[in-house]
């Protein structure tokens, strides 16, 4: 009997728990969380530059438009500074410290294009190359070896999901690649070859020697430079091409010949001339070849008319069958990479003052400096800052000032016959007391 009552007193306890633990679990449901699409986690990407010229690249895709403007804002307003040695050598407390961008150049068509340009807006995005001159005004050892300055500028944004396509052109061309297995010479070696691009040559750049280090291709043996993400590289290709890192597409049947252009004419008996048919020019090339053109347009009949006679030219096309079908014209490609522009820099000393207007002629500057050498040269501030110095110095018109910045030339419509007026003023960038400098 006992045990008959323990077992139902057993029995009852189960049935109470049980009953407890599906209350709980009814109470403690979860709720379930529905997210639409995965968070968005930024990306920072480094660049890295050194005192003088840099050849960089965006690591990043940025998670908004990355101008020319805001990366020069970005490092002219880092504070890194440098170890200083027992022997400072301090700057003018009239000229303003830090790390100054004076010019970004990128190589396009075989010529560089200089940045920033006034009411031109660039934005810096992965695949390209950027030169990046940089200099540093502020406290430093009075020895130092080059290249051991540098400012880091981060660039918020996100890795990139699929590999950036570069267009290759004959020629030299600016690049930067991120895709994962070219991130080293020889990785990049073995995706060009792959992928039938004709590259003959990679040069990369050395920020510490200012000098250019070449590459044949392909790359045999085992080469373990490594390509920064935030690193530029120049390829030499020998015609166009488009270049997928881990795609390998067909390169497009195109030829390029390099020589003289002379127009296409036969020379008769009766000494007058007669055009070839179905032919618009004739090229002699560097090797002895005859190569017979044909315009694609009348833009490139115009560009291949004005080449006769001034040199060697380089154009690419299509064979067809009387002729190349050529759609490109431009200079001779060189058998070496392009070296950075050179920066061209002016220095002025004298008295600053204010520009008089008469109404149909009005300066794009605003202030006149009547220099220690007799002339007169207009002045403006690159911005607000150098505007303000400016004007500083014109209202202390009888201290000499020294100025330093790029010559600019512009163009500008007048009332007045003839109607446009050139004016050459110096773009400045640093301004300072001429008792400290002097101009040698």
């Amino acid at each position: 009997m006992n045990k008959m009552k323990k077992l139902l007193s057993l029995l009852v306890g189960v049935m109470l728990v049980c009953s407890f633990g599906v209350c709980l679990a009814e109470e403690l449901q979860p709720v379930p969380i529905i997210i639409d699409s995965p968070p968005y986690c930024p990306t920072v990407g480094t660049i890295t530059i050194a005192e003088g010229w840099n050849l960089v690249a965006m690591p990043v895709l940025p998670a908004e438009p990355y101008t020319v403007e805001k990366f020069i804002k970005d490092v002219e307003t880092d504070p890194s500074d440098f170890v200083l040695d027992i022997y400072p050598r301090q700057p003018s407390p009239d000229i303003q410290t830090g790390w100054q961008i004076p010019v970004v150049a990128v190589y396009k068509n075989g010529q560089f294009e200089r940045y920033p340009k006034e009411g031109v807006t660039y934005n810096m995005v992965p695949g390209e190359a950027y030169f990046v001159y940089a200099r540093y005004n502020g406290p430093r050892p009075l020895i130092y070896p080059p290249g051991l300055e540098k400012v880091k500028v981060d660039v918020i944004g996100k890795p990139l999901d699929v590999p950036v396509s570069l267009a290759l052109n004959r020629g030299w061309n600016g690049v930067s690649v991120l895709k994962p297995g070219t991130s080293d010479l020889r990785g990049l070696s073995d995706e060009l070859a792959k992928q039938g691009i004709k590259a003959t040559r990679i040069a990369m750049w050395s920020a510490k020697g200012q000098e250019w280090s070449q590459h044949e291709l392909p790359i045999l043996e085992k080469f373990l430079r490594v390509i920064n993400p935030d690193e530029g590289l120049f390829l030499l290709c020998e015609e166009n091409g488009l270049f997928i890192p881990g795609l390998p597409p067909v390169p497009p049947e195109r030829l390029s010949y390099t020589g003289k252009i002379e127009y296409a004419i036969w020379y008769l008996d009766n000494g007058l001339t007669e055009r070839i048919a179905g032919v618009d020019f004739i090229m002699y090339t560097q090797d002895g070849k005859t190569i017979s053109l044909a315009a694609a347009n009348k833009e490139i009949y115009a560009k291949l008319e004005a080449a006769i006679g001034n040199g060697l030219f380089t154009v690419t096309g299509i064979q067809g069958i009387e002729a190349l079908v050529v759609d490109a014209v431009g200079p001779p490609i060189l058998p070496f990479p392009p070296k950075p522009p050179v920066e061209e820099r002016t220095i002025l000393q004298g008295k600053i003052g204010g520009v008089f207007y008469i109404p149909e002629a009005v300066p794009p500057y605003k202030y006149m400096m009547v220099t220690v050498n007799g002339t007169h040269d207009g002045l403006k501030g690159i911005n607000e800052d150098v505007e303000a110095q400016l004007d500083e110095a014109a209202q202390n018109n009888t201290t000499e000032y020294i100025v330093e910045g790029t010559k600019i030339t512009t163009t500008t419509t007048t009332m007045l016959p003839p109607y446009t007026q050139s004016w050459t003023y110096l773009l400045v960038d640093r301004v300072g007391i001429a008792v400290e400098y002097h101009i040698q």
